[in-house]
């Protein structure tokens, strides 16, 4: 109980709760894009040959994520993110916020370069942070090496995005 009490997140500065279920909602919104849109809209800039989607293409992806995208994004604003779970059945803890996680840093990254590309720099910022914040809430769960594995991968995608920016 101590333990669990010295781990308490103050009422109102919990992510998660808002958080997983506006993950939630891009999950399902994810799953109604045509499977090319979906794997391509991922794959923003092939280096050898350009971009993999046109821009109408990108544009149209992510216009039909937007709204949910803009939950996640507001939600993820709060400081942590910490999930109470039973460990005594690890089969049971399978993390699949962190997959989530992940899917919205990528369209994050995504949206940036799709941003920078027009010119429009603020919108590309904002965008490249969200990443950045995915990533330290990922790594703010504690004691899990999965929450700070992930957190390092996430950092990597905001890197890759802003390498595709600049």
């Amino acid at each position: 109980d101590k333990f669990e009490a010295a781990l308490a997140v103050p009422e109102g500065e919990n992510a998660a709760p808002r958080l997983n279920t506006a993950l939630a909602a891009l999950e399902r919104r994810r799953s109604g894009l045509p499977l090319e849109q979906k794997q391509k809209l991922l794959l923003v800039n092939n280096w050898n040959h350009g971009p993999v989607l046109s821009a109408d293409e990108q544009k149209r992806c992510l216009d039909r994520i937007e709204p949910e995208l803009t939950k996640v994004r507001e939600s993820s604003k709060r400081p942590h993110f910490w999930i109470k779970r039973d460990f005594s059945l690890p089969t049971t803890v399978l993390f699949p916020e962190y997959a989530r996680l992940r899917y919205s840093a990528q369209v994050c990254s995504a949206m940036a370069t799709y941003h920078a590309r027009r010119g429009q720099t603020s919108k590309a910022t904002e965008a490249l942070r969200d990443v950045f914040q995915f990533s330290k809430l990922a790594g703010d769960s504690p004691s899990t090496l999965i929450a700070g594995l992930v957190s390092i991968a996430l950092y990597n995608i905001g890197i890759e995005g802003v390498v595709r920016c600049i």
